[in-house]
């Protein structure tokens, strides 16, 4: 399984789409089944998050065949989802509260028949999570007013342990991932990962970015976070940071599209693919991929408009990608996007703003 977290940059909308449908455009690229060469959906499901009013945050999880592009009937959860992560055979949704200030909530779902379990309360406002490699154990990066804490939840028990406190200071946009046995937390105001000790609970010194520090991936093996650098004030950035986990040195800054916002690693370390979300104010409609061994970044890959989360499949064939619509329109599908070709496939339709996006299946990680 793969987790994004969905950070998406939320915009006055109207009515959102309640019926899932197939679309597609003319000319390229194509949108709809891909008709070129190419490796085949797989039999795996992409767990789409989606809100389908904002103004009162309901929301629901889409459930989308990507062997067949059926959308199946959504699966509510608390309102202002923004995270989904799977383990075992369950997949676990993070939601921030009914006013998005707390207390929010961890929810089960089961794979199996696609119903929500009852939720956990989790203290403080949700931002983020992870989970351990052993499927045992889910960190949240939780902001109260003047700190940033990381909440440890036991999964098979839904017990809430000791919170770590991360950062102190004003609360800042946060993403999560685990490594082996630590936790980094970014800090997107701060510039920073900072390093957890998962065992003792022990926070290590911040390391720079050298630029406002958004989502993240690590590499496989450990070694690199590649960090998104989406904006600074009011100027939106075009970057993707490296960063060398052993020495906590920041490296050359790849260049993408404009405003960065998620990215997501394939299994074998070999490429990451980066959503260019632009902004509020500035609509952008593509994702770049990184080949990771020459830190080269490939040509733009056009999708819908307001790509923010984003998830790849376990074979690193395809990616799903959620359009949230952002600075023209909300956005309410997500498009597959053919890493082999670097070519968009399908889109389609779910009921929503997209927020997170997880993928599960037999060869999901």
């Amino acid at each position: 399984m793969v987790l994004v977290v969905g950070v998406v940059l939320i915009v006055a909308a109207a009515a959102l789409a309640t019926v899932a449908v197939w679309t597609s455009r003319p000319g390229p690229p194509t949108t709809g089944r891909s008709t070129q060469p190419g490796p085949v959906a797989p039999a795996e499901t992409a767990l789409v998050v989606t809100m389908t009013d904002l103004s009162t945050g309901a929301s629901v999880v889409n459930p989308v065949d990507m062997a067949t592009g059926t959308v199946g009937p959504p699966i509510r959860v608390p309102r202002y989802a923004e995270a989904i992560e799977a383990a075992g055979g369950s997949a676990y949704v993070l939601a921030s509260g009914t006013t998005r200030s707390g207390p929010g909530s961890l929810t089960p779902i089961r794979l199996d028949t696609h119903t929500a379990g009852r939720a956990v309360t989790i203290p403080g406002v949700p931002l983020a999570m992870a989970v351990t490699a052993d499927g045992t154990t889910a960190y949240v990066a939780t902001v109260e007013q003047s700190t940033t804490q990381l909440v440890p939840v036991a999964l098979a028990t839904g017990t809430v342990g000791q919170p770590v406190t991360v950062l102190t200071g004003s609360p800042s946009q946060t993403g999560i991932e685990i490594s082996g046995e630590t936790a980094y937390v970014s800090s997107l105001s701060g510039g920073t990962l900072t390093p957890v000790d998962l065992a003792t609970g022990t926070v290590g010194a911040a390391i720079p970015v050298g630029a406002p520090a958004g989502q993240f991936a690590i590499s496989p093996d450990g070694r690199t976070a590649y960090v998104t650098n989406p904006e600074d004030g009011s100027s939106v950035l075009r970057t993707v940071t490296p960063v060398d986990l052993a020495t906590g040195t920041a490296g050359a800054p790849i260049t993408v599209g404009r405003g960065p916002q998620s990215i997501a690693i394939t299994p074998d370390g070999n490429t990451a693919v980066v959503t260019n979300g632009g902004s509020t104010t500035l609509s952008t409609d593509t994702v770049t991929t990184i080949d990771l061994a020459t830190g080269a970044a490939g040509a733009a890959i056009r999708v819908g408009t307001g790509p923010v989360p984003v998830a790849v499949d376990g074979d690193g064939q395809w990616a799903v990608v959620g359009n949230t619509g952002v600075a023209r329109a909300v956005g309410s599908t997500v498009t597959f996007v053919d890493l082999h070709r670097q070519a968009p496939g399908w889109t389609v339709s779910v009921h929503g703003l997209p927020s997170a996006v997880a993928i599960v299946g037999p060869t999901a990680t």
